[in-house]
């Protein structure tokens, strides 16, 4: 995991290895990868006072998951 820019409200990270990725390919189902990232989307995107935003995931295809939260 890499800290990303912290700034007045915005806070965030970068993970760059998935455990979820690695145990569905052992397994022979990496496309459900995917629904690990979408309840990351359900659980931090419900959140009162705090946005949840990101621009990509490895399940998703990125080169990381990104996690970035703003104060509404």
């Amino acid at each position: 995991m890499r800290k990303s820019n912290t700034t007045a409200g915005i806070t965030g990270s970068d993970v760059l290895a998935c455990p979820y990725v690695k145990y569905c390919e052992l397994l022979g189902c990496k496309e459900l990868t995917a629904t690990f990232c979408l309840s990351d989307d359900r659980v931090y995107g419900n959140m009162c006072g705090i946005a949840f935003r990101r621009q990509g995931t490895i399940g998703r295809g990125s080169d990381r998951c990104d996690f970035y939260f703003y104060r509404e």
